[in-house]
């Protein structure tokens, strides 16, 4: 019988159960997510990392951009997004962040994160690409950017500069004021 007087069996409690954390962190989410993305020799650009949100929530993981190369384009991360939605297509989550460097930028709805994973096999990725941002939520869950309707010509140029827009507000920004400070 663990004496729970005593600080050691205090210390004790907590590594076992900070072990259970991060135990269940890699098997769960990062070593999945990280096995998909060393299967594309094109994912070398960036490193994201995957994990529950607060190391604990089954229902929200957090896909937390940590680096990215000088020579990423927008669509190599995009790629990696698509790849870890496929990889976990079967799992049922209420939300996906969108995170750099440990803080949340965005949030996907995880049926949406799921429908991603379902259709990458077979849906071409230009469709994927023009209507992300428009499935991209703000953290308190509206909108961050305009479905848009219209002409084709029209809706793939708007659609297309939101998703500029969109990594510039994930990560970019940040990027270039590190060049800056």
């Amino acid at each position: 019988m663990i004496d729970f007087r005593k600080p050691i069996a205090w210390i004790g409690l907590c590594i076992a159960v900070l072990t259970a954390i991060v135990g269940f962190n890699l098997g769960d989410s990062y070593i999945p997510a990280r096995e998909v993305l060393a299967e594309d020799s094109r994912n070398s650009v960036a490193k994201i990392a995957v994990y529950h949100r607060w190391g604990v929530s089954p229902r929200t993981i957090v896909l937390d951009l940590r680096s990215v190369n000088d020579d990423a384009a927008a669509i190599d991360i995009d790629r990696m997004v698509f790849q870890i939605a496929e990889r976990f297509h079967d799992r049922t989550y209420d939300k996906v962040i969108l995170a750099f460097r440990g803080e949340p930028k965005f949030r996907l709805d995880g049926a949406y994160f799921r429908r991603i994973g379902s259709e990458y096999a077979w849906q071409n990725p230009i469709v994927l690409v023009r209507t992300l941002p428009e499935n991209v939520e703000a953290l308190d869950g509206g909108r961050a950017f305009s479905e848009w309707s219209g002409g084709l010509l029209g809706v793939v140029s708007r659609q297309l500069e939101d998703h500029n827009s969109m990594h510039q507000q994930w990560y970019r920004d940040d990027i270039q004021n590190n060049w800056v400070e």
